[in-house]
């Protein structure tokens, strides 16, 4: 059974992060077309559009449409991103909307608006502004045709739980 570029990402992803960071190491033997790789340090700003994944460990100032979105724990977006899935292990500010997934880890921060399918918050991982689960949001363009029978249920009020922890 063949892999989707979808496992492979997950699977370049997998391979650094034994090494420290996003960008530490990269195996070129896995096929990075339509993905882009913003090292520690850069500074990118305007508008980028891709059909793959977007792994960021410097500075990215703009507006943001992918596949998937990888932000390093050195990472900082500031702007807005339309996504299939992110994982957010540094800052992701003012909008993230993501179609199918959010992760957020342990170093994780993500501040403004975030609208999204389901999600995953690690303990430590800080989310502060809006947040909207929106069950019924369409599937980006570029998502995969086997993931977008994996929606999450919806919920509602009466789901919520009262119990909030509170930030150290």
């Amino acid at each position: 059974m063949g892999s989707s570029i979808e496992d492979d990402n997950w699977e370049i992803v997998n391979q650094v992060r034994r090494f420290g960071g996003l960008l530490t190491m990269i195996d070129h033997t896995k096929d990075t077309k339509g993905c882009l790789f913003v090292g520690e340090g850069v500074t990118v700003a305007g508008q980028i559009s891709l059909p793959g994944a977007i792994f960021v460990d410097g500075t990215v100032d703009g507006t943001i449409e992918a596949r998937e979105l990888f932000v390093g724990a050195s990472g900082c977006v500031t702007g807005s991103a339309k996504v299939a899935k992110a994982d957010i292990r540094g800052v992701m500010g003012q909008h993230l909307e993501a179609a199918e997934h959010v992760t957020l880890r342990a170093t994780g921060r993500l501040e403004g608006k975030i609208v999204y399918r389901s999600i995953d918050i690690e303990r430590g991982g800080i989310v502060q502004g809006e947040m909207v689960c929106e069950a019924s949001m369409p599937e980006l363009a570029v998502s995969s045709d086997a993931d977008s029978s994996q929606a999450a249920a919806p919920r509602d009020e009466s789901d919520l739980s009262t119990d909030t922890p509170t930030a150290p």
